[in-house]
């Protein structure tokens, strides 16, 4: 199987696991919404927060580390990927395991800062254990990453959902509400970790050499600032809406954030891909397939940031009103959409660089925009609140895509030396949607939640029926891929 077959069977693996997680989140956050509410999210988001933040400080940067070497030595002309694999994981738990301790230890001594910040007794306990859970399950998903198995880590990602939110649903149902948000999602992780062990039985950690310590913490020290600063806004978002506003507006804001992330979903699978396999390349010094993989990678990037965008647009506030009971966020979640288009197309070029060994290059690209985002967003908070914060986000999601357009094209050239058809076929698509739900809209009039879910499913069928009718080169290879899963044909 070649790199582009790879990436098309890993990309269709990864979206359909991606799509469920999406939805699974969709689906709990209008019970959340409606039974915890809002100002229990809030409370929520803030520990998950403060635990993305507490997490990328010792992380490292060992996930990116790890995909590399491990993509470097499993390629066709690697030398011995299985016989070096039990030592870069022995490594990765040496180095994790003194970081993680370290930042423990940091949140038994500032326990009862981390309780008022988040707002929940016991916060810090619920912490340590996250945090010792998710370095493990980190290390085994980047492995398998790593060696271009996206179909279990996408299973393990799929897993971690269900465990998570079904742990979260019943204590939530059970009157736990804040509590149960917290306290399911230790239990779903530590569920998924029993299953992250038993599916990837393949490793015993061996001790590591000092040279496997050197070489991976030398790519990691670039990775590790990116890590910190790039990848999800969200943390930061409401890390700074943590000091200016109550729980209820971040509870409002996690939930609109999580629904323009719907528009990632596709994005995320492709850079999923696209990493193992450009840096497979670059080591063979392959510059053609490089080229053609991130040139495919970046034709559908956009698959659903597009559609979600005008969806945001068109309808929004009956989602908002509806679904999740709301009375705001509409101007949040349109300025979040746009971003979010912007942002599709960076993270397979963000995912390029590593690949092509340039991780301080994604970590110049990261910084600027963190800056960015950071800067804006204390400045516009105390004004402005959530609206303030979802502007900075998105103005530095196009400042990031900017940065690695123009750092991308110093290690290669002629990459937008591409068709643009998949991207005219995806407006077109979205236009078709638009017209037909305003006037559909326009033509039943009112508004209530039968309605607005009808208006959904509706713009969901017409988007992507008008792709598959337009757009040959996704239908045909879709449809082979699909035949070799045994689904039904498009």
């Amino acid at each position: 199987m070649d790199a582009q077959e790879r990436i098309e069977r890993n990309t269709i693996i990864s979206f359909f696991a991606g799509t469920g997680n999406r939805l699974l989140d969709a689906a709990s956050g209008i019970l959340f919404a409606n039974v915890a509410g809002a100002s229990a999210l809030g409370i929520y988001y803030t520990f998950v927060s403060l635990y993305q933040l507490i997490n990328r400080i010792n992380s490292i940067g060992l996930g990116d580390a790890i995909i590399k070497q491990v993509s470097e030595y499993d390629r066709p002309d690697g030398d011995g990927g299985t016989e070096i694999i039990p030592n870069l994981i022995g490594a990765a738990l040496a180095i994790r395991g003194v970081t993680v301790t370290v930042t423990s230890l940091g949140v038994i001594l500032f326990r009862s800062q981390v309780d008022q910040y988040v707002g929940q007794d016991l916060a810090w306990v619920a912490l340590l254990f996250v945090l010792g859970i998710f370095m493990l399950l980190g290390i085994i998903r980047t492995t398998l990453i790593g060696q271009k198995q996206i179909h279990l880590s996408s299973l393990l990602d799929v897993i971690r959902s269900i465990s998570v939110i079904g742990t979260q649903i019943a204590l939530v149902l059970l009157g736990w509400k804040e509590m149960g948000l917290i306290v399911g999602l230790v239990f779903g992780l530590g569920i998924t970790l029993l299953n992250a062990v038993w599916i990837a039985d393949i490793w015993r950690p061996a001790v590591p050499s000092r040279d496997r310590i050197t070489s991976m913490v030398s790519f990691a020290k670039f990775s590790y600032i990116d890590g910190f600063l790039g990848g999800k806004h969200r943390w930061i978002d409401v890390l700074i809406l943590g000091a200016f506003v109550e729980p209820g507006i971040i509870g409002i804001y996690g939930i609109v954030y999580s629904v323009s992330r719907f528009g990632l979903v596709f994005s995320n699978a492709i850079g999923l891909s696209v990493f193992p396999e450009v840096s497979s390349f670059e080591s063979a010094a392959n510059e053609q397939k490089q080229r053609s993989i991130i040139h495919l990678s970046m034709q559908y990037s956009t698959l659903l940031s597009i559609p979600l965008l005008l969806g945001a647009i068109t309808l929004g506030d009956l989602v908002l009103q509806f679904i999740y009971s709301f009375d705001s966020g509409h101007q949040e979640l349109m300025l979040l959409a746009v971003g979010m288009l912007f942002y599709s197309i960076h993270i397979p070029i963000r995912k390029s660089l590593y690949g092509l060994n340039a991780p301080d290059d994604a970590v110049r690209v990261s910084l600027v925009a963190v800056l960015v985002n950071v800067g804006l967003g204390v400045a516009l908070a105390p004004e402005f609140g959530a609206i303030g914060v979802a502007l900075s986000t998105t103005f530095s999601m196009i400042v990031g895509l900017t940065l690695g357009i123009y750092y991308l094209q110093t290690y290669l050239s002629d990459i937008f030396a591409f068709s643009r058809r998949p991207w005219f076929v995806q407006i077109g698509a979205g236009l078709m949607m638009t017209a037909i739900v305003l006037g559909t809209r326009q033509i039943i009039g009112g508004r209530s939640r039968v309605l607005t879910i009808s208006l959904v499913v509706l713009g969901v069928i017409v988007y992507f029926l008008t792709i598959v009718i337009f757009d040959h080169r996704l239908r045909t290879r879709a449809n082979s891929k699909l035949h070799q899963f045994d689904l039904l044909p498009l």
